[in-house]
């Protein structure tokens, strides 16, 4: 699956970003993405979204 994930420079998504693409997905741009996962803030992610 072409997953977009925002925040994954941080705590979590550092440690899921390589899960992910062990797993055989492929971390995309949000443009080319079948899925979203976003672990920043509450407050940003309908703007990351958009």
């Amino acid at each position: 699956m072409k997953i977009c994930l925002f925040g994954r420079g941080g705590k979590v998504g550092s440690v899921l970003a390589p899960a992910l693409e062990a797993a055989g997905h492929e971390l995309v741009e949000l443009g080319r993405a079948e899925a979203i996962v976003d672990f920043t803030a509450p407050d940003v992610v309908e703007g990351n979204v958009r």
